[in-house]
């Protein structure tokens, strides 16, 4: 199986040895090889939240708004949890996440007239 990577190119098992890079790239090559294949196949699984069928179920599930969706793919951008980033990055990170999560308040606040928005 092959997964999307952009516009002009798709990863796949076939094309792993030639991915990957590390210093000791003979010695863990079977074993990435192994690990990528076992991704790839739960990527494009339909369990619930395993593969991309079943995100894509979620995702319709949840209905998101315009504004809602950007605002997730804005925190999703601005994460830098297990990332070994700078104090500076880690300090805007987390200033426009809540930036973020602010206007999003406001949004459901003030546009939409939500009170209760919790389940959103």
């Amino acid at each position: 199986s092959r997964t999307f990577a952009n516009y002009t190119s798709y990863f796949g098992p076939d094309s792993s040895e030639h991915f990957f890079d590390c210093p000791n790239v003979h010695e863990f090559r079977d074993e990435a090889k192994r690990q990528l294949e076992a991704r790839l196949r739960d990527y494009g699984s339909d369990s619930e939240m395993g593969g991309i069928r079943g995100r894509r179920r979620h995702m319709r599930r949840v209905n998101l708004r315009h504004d809602e969706f950007i605002a997730v793919l804005s925190i999703m951008f601005w994460n830098t949890e297990g990332l070994e980033v700078s104090e500076d990055v880690t300090c805007a990170s987390q200033s426009y996440k809540e930036m973020i999560l602010k206007e999003l308040h406001s949004y459901y606040h003030d546009e939409l007239r939500l009170v209760d928005y919790a389940a959103r």
